[in-house]
């Protein structure tokens, strides 16, 4: 999490706010929204896509991420014209999850069967 989120060099942003607008159900469920994020200090505002699965009896968010690059206007969505992207992986651990030399997971959940 330093390495990801320090103020002075970040290598992702941190989520500051997340105000959903639809959901699609995907491998789980993928909700789009406004987001407000930071990283070192600049802001950045924009579609933000936050995946959620339900599993023992609780929810889990695995990640999120800007829908495009550069960020779409928060108004998007509510567009009748605006297609959705196309969905992610989400099977990966979170970048915060991976040990700083060379993006070796540090945590893995056991596979499903």
């Amino acid at each position: 999490m330093t390495a990801a989120h320090r103020k002075e060099f970040a290598n992702a942003p941190d989520l500051l706010k997340f105000q959903p607008a639809l959901t699609s159900k995907e491998s789980g469920y993928d909700i789009y929204g406004c987001a407000k994020a930071q990283r070192e200090g600049m802001e950045f505002n924009g579609v933000a896509l936050i995946h959620a699965v339900f599993e023992h009896n609780d929810w889990f968010f695995s990640g999120w991420a800007f829908a495009e690059f550069p960020n779409e206007p928060c108004k998007s969505p509510s567009d009748p014209k605006w297609e959705k992207p196309d969905p992610m992986e989400w099977s990966l651990p979170l970048e915060e999850l991976r040990s700083p030399n060379g993006g070796t997971p540090i945590h893995v959940d056991s596979p499903k069967r």
